[in-house]
């Protein structure tokens, strides 16, 4: 994170309380605290997502070598300006005069005309009216090995899923494990560096009281004290790294960080 120059101004930063934390022996087990870290890591979580997702493949894959049935169907009808409907009754006029036989007799043919109209739009509808149904059915015996292709390759991609799953598990688990030597050495290290602190409390009293009645030097009260401040330092030290292991194991977890 980057700060501009008057925010950098007004950033402080506050050390913990490492003098009041409580160190507590470490009691969880490997496997305990591996289980709360599956449970909410979102990279596990992810990948037992695509192992499901990838086995939910085969199956489709499969599926592409079964026989399948297809039933289609369709509804039309349709209007036209054109559609002309006869109302009424014929109307019979004169007939019309058309010609003569050799004979001279004169030949007529029939005058009949028709009132039409319009067909209307719902009558077309109903008049024009068209359905259809079909059925499909599709017997994949011969397309080129394509089925058996596509089923082993989502079993090699279920299998590579598998794998990655296993190889995050084994990630966090080498982290938890780290982690927890991590956190025990520094539980260690700091009881063994306070006995040590407190001996060299104790050394250093004699000391400055050996001091004050001229049996030691300045120079072995400097030497007895240099002593006490380096277990100390080593105190510290493990108190720090057991602080840092114990947080690093809560935000493994996905607990919130608190001092």
């Amino acid at each position: 994170m980057q700060l501009e120059p008057e925010q950098m101004m007004s950033f402080e930063i506050q050390g913990p309380a490492i003098s009041a934390l409580r160190i507590m022996e470490p009691t969880a087990s490997s496997n305990e605290v591996l289980a709360n870290v599956l449970r909410s890591n979102p990279s596990f979580a992810q990948a037992e997502t695509r192992v499901a997702s990838a086995e939910r493949s085969i199956g489709v894959a499969r599926s592409g070598s079964l026989p399948s049935l297809q039933l289609n169907g369709s509804v039309g009808t349709g209007f036209s300006g054109r559609d002309i409907r006869v109302v009424g009754e014929p109307v019979v006029g004169d007939p019309i005069f058309i010609g003569a036989t050799q004979s001279g007799e004169a030949v007529y043919t029939p005058n009949v005309s028709y009132n039409t109209e319009l067909t209307p739009f719902k009558d077309q509808l109903d008049q024009n009216l068209n359905q259809s149904i079909g059925f499909t059915l599709n017997v994949p015996l011969f397309n080129n090995m394509q089925n058996r292709l596509a089923i082993d390759q989502a079993r090699v991609q279920h299998e590579r899923m598998r794998n990655n799953l296993v190889g995050v598990r084994n990630d966090l688990q080498r982290n938890v494990l780290d982690a927890m030597v991590a956190q025990r050495s520094g539980y260690r290290s700091f009881l063994a560096a306070e006995k040590a602190v407190e001996a060299g409390t104790l050394n250093n009293t004699f000391a400055q009281e050996r001091y004050e009645q001229g049996v030691i030097t300045s120079m072995e009260l400097a030497t007895v004290k240099a002593a006490l401040n380096r277990t100390t330092a080593d105190m510290i030290n493990a108190k720090y790294q057991y602080l840092m292991a114990t947080k690093y194991l809560e935000i493994l977890q996905g607990l919130p960080i608190t001092l």
